[in-house]
């Protein structure tokens, strides 16, 4: 709540508004009062004694904010005498990160999609989105050579990302050059897991994923740690953002 000023600093705080960290001295600030007809009818140099009395009882509150503040001398903890000006209020910076609202599935999926393009750009691929969903979602091609991708997002829940893949669709388009992209969403920000679709393979295999109509993958991410865990036991950290692994 702002605080209730006498008529007598209202007219003072008017004149210093323009006054900035420089100030002015009391009998200025009263002849100027005059000039705009702030002065309550009194001479200037009367008016400047009230002013003074008024400030100084300012700069004494204890219960509330002073409005105003002498102005520094040219001596380290020296003030110039009779010279005030308003006081800078400082604005609290803004901490609070607000969050996106909960995406629909269907934004989730494109938008992780388009974000794997746009890694993909960066890191010198020519990549462009599929417009029919066959079990490839991006084809990315560099130095003559083409790679297909399937995308897959999820957002976190307790550092815990849930995806899965339909096995008719894996088998169909398993081969050398397709690549599973793990879209980890996470607040405000997004992580990649690249991996081969030979290494999921030799995972069904080894029975880190379970083989059924619907594969089930989930990574787990330790922040402190470091660590990304597949299905709790697999670690994947080595293929997190490794988009250069995809031409290797």
């Amino acid at each position: 709540m702002a605080m209730q000023l006498s008529p007598t600093l209202e007219a003072v705080r008017d004149i210093l508004k323009n006054a900035g960290l420089k100030g002015m001295h009391v009998d200025d600030i009263a002849a100027a009062a005059v000039a705009a007809n702030k002065n309550m009818g009194l001479p200037a140099q009367e008016f400047s004694r009230r002013i003074q009395a008024a400030l100084a009882a300012n700069l004494k509150l204890k219960t509330q904010r002073p409005t105003f503040a002498r102005v520094a001398g040219k001596k380290k903890g020296q003030f110039k005498r009779g010279w005030y000006r308003l006081k800078v209020e400082r604005t609290g910076s803004v901490l609070e990160t607000i969050a996106p609202p909960e995406t629909d599935r269907a934004y989730l999926g494109r938008a992780g999609e388009m974000a794997v393009i746009s890694e993909l750009l960066f890191w010198g691929y020519n990549a462009s989105a599929m417009l029919v969903d066959s079990g490839i979602d991006v084809v990315a091609s560099k130095a003559g050579k083409y790679f297909h991708l399937q995308v897959k997002t999820a957002s976190e829940i307790g550092g815990r990302f849930q995806f899965t893949i339909k096995q008719g669709a894996f088998q169909q388009n398993h081969n050398s050059s397709t690549f599973y992209v793990f879209v980890l969403r996470k607040a405000l920000a997004s992580e990649f897991v690249i991996i081969p679709s030979s290494y999921v393979q030799a995972l069904i295999a080894g029975g880190k994923i379970a083989n059924g109509p619907t594969l089930s993958v989930a990574i787990t991410v330790d922040d402190k740690r470091h660590k990304y865990l597949l299905n709790g036991s697999v670690d994947v950290g080595i293929y997190v953002g490794n988009f250069g692994g995809i031409i290797v």
